[in-house]
């Protein structure tokens, strides 16, 4: 659901308030901060594969709850009232779809980008970033340093937490309290929040 969330937001959220849902792009650090905390929980009080199955139901309630209650526009919504269709459709109005009949993907020119690349490069130490401190922050903590298990889930917990409550927090507040004319540039805030949330 995480690549969805752009196309989502684009259709539901009004540009002079997307800012104020930032905090649907934390979920991905939300549950993975939460999930260390309840898996070293039921592993407290019942066997450890507990804390898989339960994280899969979980998992695969909310997609069910996902595609029952969200859907790629205002317009095809079962319970959007009048008003609320007639005040996305003014404050976003007409969004520019891209026609896939006579179009080719430009693989020379994509492969030539240097932000492409750059992209590319940032997503890649990102996921290594999270891989390597999900898989082996919790195996250090206790087969290194000899924590117990709930130590050593709260300790790989605690990054995703400041992450965030920190990171959330300053882009907020950088967003709403810009103060310069150079900021307010949307190509400027994109490239500042890319290597800020990254």
């Amino acid at each position: 659901m995480q690549p969805s969330m752009v196309q989502v937001l684009r259709h539901w959220v009004p540009p002079t308030e997307r800012n104020n849902f930032l905090w649907a792009h934390c979920g991905v650090t939300t549950g993975t901060c939460f999930t260390f905390l309840m898996c070293a929980a039921i592993q407290y009080y019942s066997r450890w594969p507990v804390g898989f199955y339960i994280v899969g139901g979980l998992q695969v309630l909310w997609a069910m709850l996902w595609m029952l209650l969200v859907t790629n526009n205002p317009r095809n919504h079962w319970c959007i009232t009048n008003e609320e269709l007639e005040y996305l459709t003014n404050t976003i109005g007409n969004i520019f779809t891209i026609k896939l009949s006579n179009s080719h993907t430009p693989w020379k020119l994509i492969l030539k980008s240097v932000p492409f690349w750059a992209l590319c490069i940032l997503n890649f130490g990102y996921s290594w970033n999270i891989t390597a401190l999900c898989i082996h922050g919790p195996l250090y903590y206790s087969e290194v340093l000899k924590y117990n298990i709930y130590k050593a889930a709260a300790l790989t917990a605690l990054p995703f937490f400041l992450r965030l409550v920190f990171g959330a927090t300053t882009i907020q507040c950088f967003y709403r309290y810009k103060l310069t004319d150079y900021y307010k540039k949307r190509k400027h805030l994109r490239k500042y929040f890319i290597v800020l949330c990254k």
